[in-house]
């Protein structure tokens, strides 16, 4: 079970969040009228001790984006980068930890993505400029990701990819993991 050292004392990642506040109210120097965190959360070296931080320095609203580890198979990518999604699902953490860590009174809304996304979508995943600006990709070496690459290309050129997932050109939004977490104090 994870604990966590605060003065001396170890508590549980349940418990931290009110622990943090009772230590650091004495050194509460400023606060804002609202944060964020857009798709950064699953950066973080101590998630909860990072939410508790953001909740007990803002007056308003705490806002996060981030994916939600539970849907992210629910893309067609995860049939072609299934590493990839793995490694993504280990990494973020699941909502509940989010909402427990900024003190609950949260709004959880899943955001659909419109196609014309400037990121893109299938093709856009060959482009290696795309990969490199998602930290999801360096974790890889070249070689496994030059297969993952390889797959869906040779799929998008013979047109298989179209007969399973072509209906999602078609779609205006796509609904998948990603979800905005806002919590009032």
């Amino acid at each position: 079970m994870t604990t966590f050292l605060v003065n001396s004392q170890t508590i549980s990642p349940k418990e931290f969040p009110k622990q943090c506040d009772l230590t650091l109210k004495s050194q509460h120097l400023f606060t804002y009228n609202a944060t964020m965190a857009m798709i950064t959360n699953h950066h973080w070296p101590y998630i909860p001790m990072g939410l508790a931080e953001l909740r007990r320095l803002t007056k308003g609203p705490v806002i996060i984006m981030t994916f939600d580890p539970a849907a992210l198979d629910k893309f067609w990518n995860a049939k072609y980068f299934p590493e990839l999604i793995e490694g993504e699902k280990a990494k973020f953490p699941q909502i509940e930890l989010i909402t427990n860590g900024l003190r609950g009174n949260c709004k959880v809304t899943e955001i659909p993505i419109p196609l014309n996304c400037a990121d893109g979508f299938q093709e856009a995943f060959l482009q290696k400029e795309l990969r490199l600006s998602q930290s999801a990709w360096v974790f890889f070496p070249k070689k496994v990701k030059n297969k993952l690459v390889k797959k869906l290309h040779d799929d998008l050129k013979s047109r298989e990819w179209d007969k399973k997932y072509g209906h999602f050109r078609t779609q205006p939004f796509f609904s998948s993991a990603l979800r905005l977490i806002v919590s009032i104090e």
